[in-house]
């Protein structure tokens, strides 16, 4: 999910390129394994870590190598003007939840937590935690004031017109294991490979 934003981008820019279209499904990157886990006819994984393209190729789910093409940045940020986004604010008792994506499935989820962790601000904020499906459903707890803070990815702010970004913190990497986006070819049911999926993780 926290891919959605550079990824259209890219998809529009391959098919403009090569002629061949793209069909996207976007979601956590445990959720989308466990479909494909379960099935689904999907040809290539993006995943926002590589524990779940190292999973499908232990299951021989999907062909290696796996490929490792950026690294993502975890941010926080806040539903209004009026709350700075640091640490500290996540404190006070007018904050009431702090949304985040789901660590069982979302790497930024897992991120997120180990940020708390680092921060030694866990214990005392698990009870104001809520969580999103994914990156994008945490964002749109913040997003719609659901939540009046929350973690996300920097991909999923700059997504956004200038003048609708919410204030945000880059938080410091040192804090969380790198998120590091890996990319990885599916064959589905141990079927051969697209014939396209190659070009595409070249591209």
């Amino acid at each position: 999910a926290s891919l959605r934003p550079p990824l259209e981008r890219l998809i529009e820019t391959f098919t403009t390129t090569t002629g061949k279209n793209c069909q996207v499904v976007y979601g956590s990157s445990g959720k989308l394994t466990a479909q494909i886990t379960a099935g689904a006819p999907y040809h290539v994984l993006l995943s926002a870590n590589q524990i779940y393209p190292d999973t499908l190729v232990a299951a021989g789910l999907a062909e290696g190598p796996i490929t490792t093409f950026g690294f993502g940045q975890l941010v926080l940020w806040t539903a209004g003007r009026d709350i700075a986004p640091t640490p500290r604010q996540m404190l006070p008792l007018e904050i009431r939840s702090i949304a985040l994506p789901n660590p069982r499935a979302a790497p930024y989820g897992v991120a997120a937590r180990e940020y708390l962790t680092y921060t030694g601000l866990l214990d005392v904020l698990e009870p104001k935690l809520v969580y999103g499906e994914s990156v994008a459903q945490a964002s749109q707890f913040v997003m719609s004031g659901a939540a009046e803070m929350g973690f996300t990815s920097l991909s999923t702010v700059l997504s956004l017109p200038e003048n609708e970004r919410k204030p945000y913190l880059i938080l410091p990497g040192q804090a969380y294991a790198p998120i590091a986006q890996s990319i990885v070819i599916v064959t589905p049911s141990g079927t051969l490979p697209h014939p396209d999926a190659a070009a595409f993780r070249t591209f």
